[in-house]
């Protein structure tokens, strides 16, 4: 049963845009943040292929959410003030 993608992009849009804002009034230190999100990246790909192997096999879209997710957050972190 696979979730469509154009969910999982809006989802990402709206969670980065989050991010990115919560980013403007509290920055953290820029390699501190890219290893978060670079981290939570990793994190959910295993969770989408575990949830595919699983016996739900709910397939998430991985390449399109991310790519959303790092356009939002990552201009944000790399800013500087």
């Amino acid at each position: 049963m696979p979730i469509p993608d154009v969910w999982m992009v809006l989802l990402a849009a709206v969670a980065g845009k989050l991010i990115a804002l919560g980013l403007q009034h509290q920055p953290p230190k820029r390699l501190t943040g890219v290893l978060l999100l670079t981290g939570s990246t990793l994190a959910y790909i295993l969770f989408s292929l575990q949830l595919y192997l699983s016996t739900l096999a709910i397939l998430l879209p991985i390449l399109s959410p991310i790519a959303m997710l790092w356009f939002y957050v990552l201009p944000a972190l790399l800013r500087r003030k």
